[in-house]
């Protein structure tokens, strides 16, 4: 009995090559966008926080020992703060439409999640909304 035996030409080698090489491409591409679209999300939480937090700073009843001249210096960190989180939110929200573009020299390439590391960006995205609408 004879077995058959199938032949490679060098060309179907170098088209498997390239086919490989592009899905594995593609896969990094997309672990790219996913953490990238998970900075954004995470820095979209962090905006939101601080100027939650710069908005109560003012407020009778919270931080009952500061002066007044303490109350606002706190409020206008959180509000620096605010504004960080939201230019790096607008620049992983381009990286993670363009993974394919590397980031602004000045950019860290991760934000300190804390316990929100074992989310993923669709649920801290959800946080977000909720804390956006929750009555204040």
């Amino acid at each position: 009995m004879r077995l058959l035996r199938k032949r490679f030409s060098l060309r179907s080698l170098l088209i498997l090559v390239a086919v490989a090489g592009i899905l594995l491409g593609g896969e990094r591409l997309w672990r790219r966008s996913k953490h990238y679209r998970k900075q954004a999300a995470l820095c979209a939480y962090f905006e939101l926080q601080c100027r939650h937090y710069a908005a109560t700073d003012m407020e009778e009843d919270n931080w009952a020992g500061l002066t007044l001249d303490e109350k606002r210096e706190n409020a206008r960190l959180n509000l620096i703060s605010a504004r960080r989180f939201g230019i790096l939110k607008n620049i992983y929200q381009r990286a993670a439409r363009h993974p394919w573009e590397s980031l602004p020299p000045d950019t860290p390439v991760s934000v300190n999640g804390w316990d929100l590391g074992s989310l993923s960006a669709s649920e801290i995205e959800e946080m977000v909304r909720d804390w956006k609408e929750a009555p204040t």
